[in-house]
Parts: structure tokens; C-alpha cells; sequence
């Protein structure tokens, strides 16, 4: 009796040692999984690191290098008129190169157009001392392509070309451009569509800037229907630029339409220089159900004027 319940005891602790065997073993294969799986995600991330840090290496050291071999240390632009007569944005440009010698001379180059990129002038620049030059070129207005900005620069029996500037188009550079907008209290009654409207007119670099004779224009169907003059709207605090609405009792707008009409809103104005601007604001096409019109984006763009 006393051998039987031995080896019950035996058999009993041989399974418990089994089980715990067992069980040690998941263990370690789980904690064994668990580092692998770490020490992959550590070699990951290092091989990450060590990519994405040669790259940033290899940029910096791409940028200094071209900072280095600049013949410019400082360049700066600024739209100082316009040229009527030539339709052109006059920009002043202002220059200091890292060396030059007594004879040394800047011409700037300025060329138009995505297709046939060829130079439409070239302008000598004056010097103002200490390595210092400056100059004026006109910029067309009506370009539709890019604009591309280089000097030449000549002294010391050596010549040297660098571009200085490039842009999609020209409206990058003008003083004046449309920030925005809002639009609140829409409805479309009994043939009428009013509402309260605010655009934003910014400056370079989204600066505040004032502008005159502004004014909202209503086209119905292509038609000029409607002139109104704009003022500044002393309660919008949305936006760093200056938002206009039109001249009207608390700020309202109404104009008389039909299911089916398109309406165009514009806003018109004038730069410091007196280059007119016609920007697109709002466009409709109105249609009964809810909802009263569909708002559309295929407006006219931007376009430039010079007053009479």
C-alpha cells in the first residue's frame, strides 16, 4: 500500500515537473520572440537613422556648398511701378557679391516663357560701393510662363553667371493678392439672392495692406449687372489682411435672378503703384431645390488692368 502511494507521489511530481517544463519553455520561446522582435525593431530604427542622417548630411552639406560657390552673398527684390508703356512690373534689385575688383561690372538678366526660354534683356546695374549693386527691370505683366532672374557678373579677367530668382508666374511677385474670403447668411426668396460676404486682400508675405478704388462687380450670365463700391469691415478679426465687403446697410448684398442664371462675383482694385487688379471671388449657378445654387470653381482668373 505504502509503494502504491509512492509511486502515485513520483507520477504526480513527474507530471507537475512536466507541466512547469512546459510552461518555462513557452516562456522562454515567448521572451525569446519578444527580444527578437525588439532587437528587429532596434535595427530598424538605427538603419533609419543612419539613412535619413546621411541624407540630411549629404543635403546640408549640398546647401553649403552652393551657398559657398555663390558669387552673392545678399540678393533682395522689391516691386518699386509699373511701366505702362511696356505693360511691365518694375523691380528693384539689390546685390552684394562676396568679392570684386575695381572693374568689376553686374548686369542682370531677366527671360519669359516655358517653351522657348530665350533672354529678353539685359540691364547694367550701378555700383553703390563696398560690393554693393543695384538695378531696375521691368517685368511683363502679360507673361504666362516663367520668370527667371540672373546676373553676370565681370571683373578681375573672370565671368561669372548666376541665377538669381525664378517664378511659375508673375503674380508671385506682385504687391497685392487675395487671401481669402468668407460667406454667411446665403438664401435664394422669392427671385432674390442675398447674403453678407468679406474678401481678404493680403500683401507680400501675407502682410496688411490697404488698396484703392475697391469695388465688387456682379456679372449675371456674363453680363455686368451690378457695381458696388467696398469698405474696409472694421469687425472681421479672421484674418492679418484686410478684409472688404460692400457698401450697403448692415453689409448686405441682393441681386434679382432666375433658376438657372450664373452669377459672378469680383472684386476690383488698385495697388500703391496704381496696377489694377480684377480678382475672381464668388460663382453661382442657381437651381431650385434645396440648397437654392451651386457653388462653381470654374470662374475667370486673376486679371491685370492699368486704369485710364
Amino acid at each position: 500500500m505504502k509503494k502504491n502511494w509512492m509511486q502515485v507521489a513520483t507520477f504526480g511530481l513527474c507530471c507537475v515537473l512536466l507541466v512547469v517544463t512546459v510552461v518555462q519553455g513557452w516562456q522562454m520561446r515567448n521572451l525569446q520572440r519578444q527580444m527578437e522582435n525588439k532587437l528587429e525593431h532596434e535595427m530598424d530604427s538605427l538603419h533609419d537613422q543612419i539613412v535619413y542622417g546621411i541624407q540630411d548630411i549629404s543635403n546640408n552639406m549640398e546647401w553649403y556648398f552652393e551657398k559657398a560657390n555663390r558669387v552673392f552673398a545678399e540678393c533682395s527684390l522689391q516691386p518699386s511701378g509699373i511701366d505702362k508703356d511696356s505693360r511691365s512690373l518694375l523691380v528693384e534689385v539689390s546685390l552684394t557679391l562676396k568679392e570684386w575688383h575695381e572693374d568689376t561690372e553686374v548686369v542682370l538678366s531677366s527671360k519669359t516663357g516655358a517653351e522657348e526660354e530665350t533672354w529678353q534683356q539685359f540691364l547694367p546695374t550701378v555700383s553703390e560701393g563696398n560690393g554693393r549693386y543695384s538695378g531696375q527691370i521691368p517685368l511683363p505683366l502679360d507673361s504666362d510662363g516663367v520668370l527667371s532672374l540672373e546676373a553676370l557678373v565681370m571683373g578681375g579677367g573672370v565671368t561669372k553667371k548666376e541665377a538669381l530668382r525664378e517664378w511659375s508666374e508673375i503674380v508671385m511677385l506682385l504687391p497685392l493678392r487675395k487671401g481669402g474670403g468668407d460667406w454667411s447668411s446665403v438664401g435664394y426668396f422669392d427671385g432674390v439672392m442675398s447674403g453678407q460676404f468679406d474678401i481678404v486682400i493680403e500683401g507680400q508675405e501675407g502682410s496688411s495692406v490697404s488698396v484703392r478704388n475697391p469695388q465688387f462687380l456682379t456679372y449675371r450670365n456674363g453680363e455686368l449687372v451690378q457695381m458696388q463700391e467696398a469698405v474696409e469691415n472694421q469687425s472681421s478679426f479672421l484674418y492679418d489682411g484686410l478684409c472688404y465687403t460692400v457698401d450697403t446697410e448692415d453689409d448686405e448684398w441682393s441681386l434679382p435672378c432666375d433658376v438657372g442664371d450664373v452669377i459672378d462675383i469680383r472684386f476690383r482694385c488698385e495697388d500703391e503703384h496704381g496696377l489694377g487688379y480684377d480678382f475672381p471671388f464668388k460663382s453661382w449657378a442657381v437651381k431650385e431645390g434645396p440648397g437654392f445654387f451651386d457653388d462653381r470653381r470654374d470662374s475667370a482668373p486673376l486679371t491685370l488692368y492699368l486704369p485710364e
